[in-house]
């Protein structure tokens, strides 16, 4: 009888925790698909947006300025975002959020010093080149690859914390904001690819300050035995240089297909003028041959 007993109890604690952890799946996955539809359904609004307000020169300049930003972003702070997300819940379960946090912190102030070197050494070249018409574009493009660093970390410090309605919120209002901030800097400043470029910036400013007071209520005011930031520091960095040595065969793949398209749509172009070049040429030379 007591092992009757013994087995319902069983059974029915292991019924009420299946059943917590399905409901708990079954928010976070409506969550997940809640920010993926807002976060397509923008982007596609975007493009319809920018279609309309920028000539093809100036979208193929700001196709440009995001293939930087995404080359910074992948080698220099995509690593970095790996492993700060992977090492949140290592440091919850230790109770060393405050010196996780602290070791996140100057890592990404290391990555940021590296971008600010390379936009130094960019700039001075494109300078040096004649190319200064393109530094405005260049600086955006690189405030804005460190400002998705930012939100990338964060973004995955959220994740790590399983909470996924804010995650889904912010992915949706940031691919919303964009378009609105993208307009409204057009508006202002005029239409141009540099302009889009600080409205993305503008947004992702935003979105990390609201990331940034969500974060904050994840620590506990009361933490448990601490550790040194160095060790989180070196744990984190081994973990994240092979994501950013590799990260540029991640860029190379992500750009590939638009400029693929691009090149081929150059050599239709090119094919369709010396088609219609031909064809002009064809009825001169048939009265050659009748004069001949």
């Amino acid at each position: 009888m007591d092992y009757a007993n013994k087995n319902t109890l069983i059974a029915e604690w292991f019924g009420r925790v299946t059943s917590s952890r399905v409901r708990r799946l079954s928010k976070e996955s409506i969550w997940i698909v809640v920010g993926q539809f807002a976060s397509v359904l923008g982007s596609i609004v975007l493009v319809r947006v920018l279609t309309e307000y920028l000539s093809p020169t100036q979208y193929g300049q700001l196709a440009s300025g995001l293939t930087v930003a995404g080359l910074i972003n992948q080698v220099v702070m995509g690593g970095l975002s790996n492993g700060i997300g992977r090492f949140f819940s290592i440091a919850a379960e230790k109770n060393d959020l405050t010196c996780y946090l602290r070791a996140s912190c100057r890592l990404m102030g290391y990555a940021t010093v590296a971008v600010v070197a390379i936009a130094l050494v960019l700039m001075s070249g494109m300078l040096w080149l004649g190319y200064s018409q393109w530094i405005g574009l260049a600086s955006a493009a690189l405030v804005f690859s460190m400002l998705t660093g930012y939100n990338g970390s964060l973004s995955g410090i959220q994740n790590a914390a399983r909470q996924r309605a804010v995650v889904a919120f912010h992915r949706g209002f940031n691919a919303w904001l964009k378009i609105l901030l993208a307009v409204g800097v057009m508006l202002w400043l005029g239409h141009s690819s540099t302009a889009v470029l600080i409205g993305y910036a503008l947004a992702l400013l935003l979105v990390n300050g609201s990331q940034m007071f969500f974060i904050r209520r994840l620590i506990s005011p009361h933490g448990g035995e601490l550790r040194s930031p160095a060790n989180w520091g070196r744990e984190i960095w081994a973990f994240s240089w092979p994501f950013s040595v590799f990260g540029i065969f991640t860029w190379a793949q992500q750009i590939s297909d638009r400029w693929a398209l691009v090149f081929q749509r150059q050599d239709g172009l090119t094919h369709q003028k010396l088609q219609s070049n031909s064809l002009s040429i064809l009825p001169w030379r048939s009265s050659m041959r009748r004069n001949s």
